[in-house]
């Protein structure tokens, strides 16, 4: 008789197992290199950028029951950042952000 449940159970651990293979490679990486800036994000395999002039960027901070999450805008388009971090990670990714893009500090 447990034969069957231990079927079951080798099916659900190959499926976790390529949920994490799928999700193994994923990134976010955001450079900053004097008056231009580079924002990558691959997740899925599926590959996303965003990239140009610093002084036309735009940071916008919204704080929703006590979390944090960053959006960055350039020319129309608009991209989350730090998806995955931790709230207090994002809040010194905002700070830093901030002082690079040169904007004041939000709340």
């Amino acid at each position: 008789m447990v034969l069957p449940y231990a079927g079951v159970e080798i099916v659900f651990l190959w499926c976790a197992f390529q949920l994490i293979a799928r999700h193994d490679a994923d990134y976010e990486r955001l450079r900053v290199a004097d008056s231009e800036f580079c924002w990558e994000k691959c997740e899925s395999g599926r590959v996303q950028s965003l990239r140009g002039n610093v002084a036309w960027a735009q940071l916008v901070v919204a704080v929703t029951n006590g979390r944090i999450a960053l959006e960055l805008r350039y020319q129309g388009r608009s991209v989350s950042v730090g998806n995955v971090a931790s709230n207090e990670q994002r809040q010194l990714l905002r700070q830093d952000l901030a002082r690079v893009l040169k904007i004041g500090a939000a709340p």
